[in-house]
């Protein structure tokens, strides 16, 4: 495996080598996903701990602050729109916390709007990222803000989530056996990604193509695109 400090070297998304875990050594990074959002919370989770994180969760931004006081974690993903107290507030008050001032936060928003960028950059993040997220988006961003020394798959070692584009429709999707689309459905709303790869293993001798664009979707952190999806054939 080769080994790179921070972000990615190349600016070209096509070509980034896929992170597929932490070099050993280093301390235990503790990362704090604040989103309301289960499926949005459970991916992120899932696809930092994989690599070698240890995540912390917050369903709002009262739980984010009360989690950054107890947890000291360092660096946090923070949605901006959430109930009880919003991500702005959040930061806001987290910053105001000793330590809060130095800790890297980072807004997960669905907007890109130069407003907003800027109404977020001034209540105290240090950066945002635009939905959906791509997983290279993910790990470039922290390894901006930490000192983090990656390990990244090898040419020739990658896995079929390396594209980045996919084209798929519902109608593809309500092509599939019912038990096959019933099985997606149940895993998918599970946001276990093993088990969704293994749904998608069994629909690729019926349907190679709808199996690629799946595989592609899931690699690139879509499940929620996949929900949208599935949700299509319900509505027709």
């Amino acid at each position: 495996m080769g080994r790179l400090k921070g972000g990615f070297g190349s600016s070209d998304e096509d070509h980034k080598p896929r992170v597929v875990g932490l070099a050993p050594g280093q301390k235990t990074w503790r990362i704090l996903v604040a989103d309301d959002n289960p499926q949005n919370l459970l991916m992120l989770k899932t696809l930092l701990e994989e690599v070698g994180f240890f995540v912390l969760e917050a369903a709002n931004g009262k739980e984010a602050l009360e989690a950054f006081i107890k947890d000291a974690p360092d660096f946090i993903w923070m949605d901006m729109r959430m109930p009880v107290m919003d991500g702005y507030e959040a930061v806001r008050q987290i910053r105001l916390q000793p330590g809060g001032d130095k800790l890297p936060i980072i807004a997960i928003t669905a907007s890109a709007f130069k407003e907003q960028r800027d109404e977020i950059l001034a209540t105290g993040c240090d950066d945002m990222v635009i939905k959906p997220i791509r997983a290279h988006k993910i790990f470039e961003t922290m390894g901006r803000f930490l000192d983090i020394e990656y390990i990244y798959e090898q040419e020739g070692e990658a896995a079929p989530d390396r594209i980045d584009e996919v084209d798929i429709t519902s109608d593809m999707l309500a092509a599939l056996p019912e038990d096959l689309l019933q099985d997606l459905k149940k895993k998918s709303l599970s946001a276990d990604r093993e088990a969704i790869f293994e749904v998608i293993d069994r629909i690729k001798p019926l349907a190679p193509d709808t199996a690629k664009g799946l595989q592609i979707m899931l690699g690139n952190f879509q499940i929620a695109r996949i929900h949208d999806l599935l949700g299509k054939i319900r509505e027709k």
